[in-house]
């Protein structure tokens, strides 16, 4: 009896172990599964945030290069923009070195010295392209040095090649109508005319006709014409209305820097210098007349007086660091 009894209680005590063991299993197949599925919940989002994540720094990635272009694109511009000349005058310069222009808005050159293939290349690159003539003096390395030698007035102080010549004879303004002719088949849209300083130098009434009677040939041509320096012929031609209609601008060169041709040295325009040509261009201005402005040397604080000056009177300006105007700048 006492037998049975205890083989009954083992066998009961173990059924209660057995269902312990069973719940025991469940619950730690529950917790497995719990956890499992915390897991993959866990990972399921962190992959999502991941995608999220490269694809929003994809995006921003994109962004950021499309920014980084238009600022790049903005500082192209910005340098074509500073790059772009509006006035160059190159009257030095040979074929070689023109080829190398692109871009000007307005380009004086030596249309006499290049070919028309040679035209043709500039008009392409720029835009409008004028050619110098020179009014007042012959030089030794053009064709027509013997034959109007003869009519000379004098030497030309600093240029060893140069002569004044008289203006007041009908040959001399015949040729110069001839000259302006070829210069404008060859597809020019101005004139550069130099040395109507001419009268400066020799101030007499039949040389002051002479220049204005040559102006008045030229323009029979209907091209625009810009004159170089002649500020005591043009300021008595202004005053007496002699180029209404006929002038279209004047360039005027050395108002900010000063050339000493002894040393071969650019500096700087006293202010008297300045005032005087100041007041001139103004006239000029007031009678609608063009202004251009040539100076010369790489003095940075002079460019900058040039610069203020043309922005804040919508004047053209050029400064060359070259002289003899051969050399692109």
């Amino acid at each position: 009896m006492f037998d049975l009894k205890c083989k009954t209680d083992r066998i009961l005590k173990n059924n209660k172990s057995d269902k312990s063991e069973k719940r025991m299993i469940v619950l730690m197949i529950a917790i497995l599964f719990i956890t499992f599925t915390f897991i993959t919940l866990i990972f399921t989002g962190c992959n999502e945030f991941v995608v999220q994540k490269n694809t929003s720094g994809k995006e921003c990635e994109d962004h950021n290069s499309k920014e980084k272009q238009k600022n790049q694109d903005a500082l192209r511009n910005q340098k074509k923009s500073v790059d772009k000349k509006d006035y160059c005058v190159l009257i030095g310069a040979g074929e070689k070195e023109l080829k190398k222009c692109k871009g000007y808005k307005l380009l004086v050159v030596d249309a006499e010295r290049l070919s028309n293939k040679s035209m043709d290349i500039l008009k392409k690159n720029n835009g409008k392209v004028y050619s110098y003539l020179n009014l007042g003096s012959i030089e030794s390395f053009r064709s027509d040095f013997r034959e109007f030698k003869g009519i000379a007035l004098g030497k030309y102080e600093n240029w060893e090649e140069e002569l004044w010549i008289d203006v007041s004879k009908n040959s001399w303004r015949e040729h110069l109508l001839l000259k302006a002719r070829e210069l404008k088949n060859k597809g020019i849209d101005g004139f550069f005319v130099d040395n109507t300083d001419v009268y400066s130098v020799y101030p007499r009434e039949e040389i002051y006709k002479g220049v204005l009677e040559s102006l008045k040939n030229i323009k029979t041509l209907n091209l625009p014409i810009v004159v170089n320096g002649g500020d005591a012929f043009m300021s008595r031609a202004a005053r007496k209305d002699h180029i209404e209609n006929i002038v279209y601008g004047i360039n005027q060169e050395c108002v900010f820097s000063s050339i000493d041709f002894s040393k071969n040295k650019i500096y700087k325009s006293d202010d008297e210098t300045k005032k005087f040509f100041k007041d001139y261009m103004e006239n000029m201005k007031q009678k609608g007349i063009k202004i251009f402005i040539l100076e010369y040397g790489r003095d940075k604080k002079i460019n900058a007086e040039v610069k203020a000056y043309c922005s804040n009177k919508k004047f053209q300006y050029a400064v060359s660091p070259y002289i003899e105007l051969n050399k692109i700048y």
